[in-house]
């Protein structure tokens, strides 16, 4: 009979190594959220509403009032960027009992932690050998929570917490992917697409994203699945643009029509790059974690032979690459870094913690530089807050001094036309709104008058006329009574105008648009906004009267009229299809400033009543 030996137990753990082990999962957890609640800290603290935030919240004004999601009532333009922005803002708006800024600041900031959370989840999945008890510690999440400009956007009204919540989750589905070793689920396959219903430069990512998934399993998945990937990934944004085309007669945003989202501006891009960039010297974190955490990281996954996740990096990285050359390409942007921090997040994310060895103690040299980037790098003159406030940190109308009764909108006294502030003593013309208020910066004002009030976007982000006018260099940015006036860069830069500033509407336009027929018009009252400027050499007396004549006649020309009427005319089924059809034709439209020019071009040869035939 044989017996049988228990093994002998392992011996417990000394006093300081059981106390050790205790504390480690909690050093860990620390170590994860602190980034975290860091942002949301630094987020509420720098919390502040843009201009053009106003503008989201003036869309949402209108949807609640029954006239859809448009900026001005009976009007169908798209003046948003984000519709899934909007919905939210919709949403938030109708759940929340708080004012309609604060429901865009909590969006905001819960957007963004929790994307900076899913980011630190879908790099801590891509470390696929992490040992037994192995510390992440932070690394490229510490070049996002040392940045400036990702404290203020991570609220400001604008889409850009969405932003960071997207490509957080897009790293999170796609490592846990990379991991499984399985197919993309459905409700993932969504996700990944919504990249055009935020911000529609982030369709770059999606493309990549899409190449890497079916690259990686075009052996193993049949068509099918493909093809179910293909139609979650697609679904939501096709079924947008159709209603955009039918909706709005476009097939982009008028935003993008106002800002020549497809022309080439590399110049003005690079002076936007550097000096969104060279502030904060990031090229030091760049070098860091290239050497310290993407070379580890890629080497331990080439070593595992983890093909996916090495993907899944790279397209991270391509995708960041192409969109910050896309932003440079197009000249940039009018605030400072945010549309770069797109690309900045994606380059973070793949390395937001890294494992604890010895070959990534070097990224833990990012924390000197975060530190002295956090509390001392700052961009010289960049101020963050409304045109013509000096409020900082403000959220509310109230806050900003609009509220009724307040300095900053005494002059608005009820009917009638307004100019820049200023109220003209000219009728509107027959079927104008009453009262109309045509501005250069229309985010707040908008909304504290509501909806019931039009304003016309003299730059064309919410103008279905203006944003399809030809982009033409400023000719004069002074008022027609100061002859020693001499122009100046936009912001006193030798730059010139930025993106979303080029197509200033020349007064013709607006006079023929909006004043009645036959009124005497002096246009000493229609001076050039600040920094501005215009695309038409300003005239006065006879001269001006004949632009404004020539202005009328263009204005019923075929194209320019439909372009119009598209617009305006009610919402039916036949006018929803025939919007489909000339949404093509009405996108790559484009008017010349000159109303002689614009006449010839669209109405051919012919004299006007009122006008000359001499250029």
């Amino acid at each position: 009979m044989t017996s049988t030996v228990d093994a002998a137990p392992a011996p417990a753990p000394a006093g300081r190594s059981r106390r050790l082990l205790g504390l480690r999962p909690w050093v860990q957890w620390a170590l994860l959220a602190a980034p975290v609640v860091i942002l949301g800290v630094q987020a509420w603290g720098h919390r502040w509403m843009e201009d053009d935030g106003f503008i989201n919240l003036h869309v949402v004004q209108q949807i609640m009032a029954g006239n859809g999601p448009v900026f001005n009532g009976g009007q169908r333009v798209e003046a948003f960027t984000s519709p899934i922005w909007l919905f939210m803002l919709v949403v938030g708006h109708v759940i929340l009992p708080i004012q309609m800024e604060w429901t865009a600041v909590a969006l905001g900031i819960a957007c963004s932690v929790a994307g900076l959370a899913l980011a630190i989840a879908g790099a801590a999945i891509l470390v696929r050998d992490r040992r037994p008890g192995e510390l992440l510690v932070p690394a490229g999440v510490l070049v996002l929570l040392a940045l400036m400009p990702v404290w203020y956007f991570a609220t400001s009204g604008l889409e850009m917490g969405l932003v960071f919540l997207w490509e957080g989750a897009s790293l999170w589905i796609l490592a846990r992917w990379a991991r499984d070793g399985g197919t993309i689920p459905w409700w993932g396959a969504v996700v990944l697409g919504l990249s055009w219903l935020i911000r529609p430069e982030l369709v770059l990512f999606t493309l990549v994203f899409a190449a890497v998934v079916l690259g990686a399993g075009w052996r193993r998945e049949s068509w099918k699945d493909r093809v179910r990937f293909v139609v979650a990934l697609a679904a939501l944004p096709l079924a947008y643009e159709i209603f955009r085309m039918g909706y709005y007669a476009s097939l982009v945003p008028n935003v993008a029509l106002a800002k020549e989202a497809g022309r080439a501006r590399w110049g003005a891009g690079w002076q936007y790059f550097r000096s969104s960039l060279s502030p904060y010297w990031l090229w030091i974190p760049a070098v860091i974690l290239a050497g310290a955490a993407y070379a580890p990281a890629v080497r331990s996954l080439r070593r595992h032979a983890e093909r996916r996740a090495l993907l899944v990096v790279g397209a991270f990285v391509l995708g960041g690459v192409l969109a910050a050359l896309y932003i440079v390409r197009v000249g940039g942007d009018y605030l400072h870094a945010r549309l770069l921090l797109p690309s900045i997040f994606a380059l973070c994310a793949p390395v937001a913690v890294v494992p604890l060895r010895r070959w990534t103690l070097g990224a833990l040299l990012v924390v000197p530089w975060a530190l002295w980037c956090g509390l001392a790098l700052r961009p010289p003159g960049v101020t963050f807050g409304v045109f013509g406030s000096n409020a900082q940190h403000a959220v509310t109308v109230n806050e900003f001094g609009w509220q009724p009764g307040s300095p900053y909108r005494s002059w608005f006294t009820g009917e009638g036309f307004y100019y820049n502030g200023r109220r003209l003593p000219y009728p509107l013309a027959r079927g104008v709104p009453d009262p109309e208020v045509a501005s250069f910066g229309i985010g707040i004002a908008s909304y504290a008058f509501g909806p019931n009030v039009d304003t016309i976007d003299m730059l064309g982000l919410a103008d279905p006329f203006t944003s399809h006018l030809q982009l033409q260099p400023i000719v004069s940015r002074c008022p027609v009574t100061d002859p020693t006036c001499r122009p100046a860069g936009f912001a006193n830069l030798s730059r010139g105008p930025i993106p979303g500033h080029e197509k200033p509407i020349p007064i013709p336009w607006l006079v023929a648009r909006f004043i009645r027929p036959g009124t005497n018009v002096d246009p000493v009252d229609f001076p050039p906004g600040k920094y501005i400027g215009s695309t038409l050499q300003p005239t006065t007396g006879p001269a001006f009267d004949e632009e404004v004549a020539w202005a009328r006649a263009a204005l019923g020309c075929k194209n320019i009229s439909s372009l119009l009427q598209a617009s305006s005319r009610p919402l039916t089924p036949g006018t929803f299809l025939g919007n489909i059809g000339r949404s093509f034709s009405q996108t790559s439209l484009r008017i010349p400033p000159d109303p002689r020019v614009a006449y010839r071009e669209y109405c051919g040869s012919g004299q006007p009543p009122g006008t000359s035939s001499s250029p």
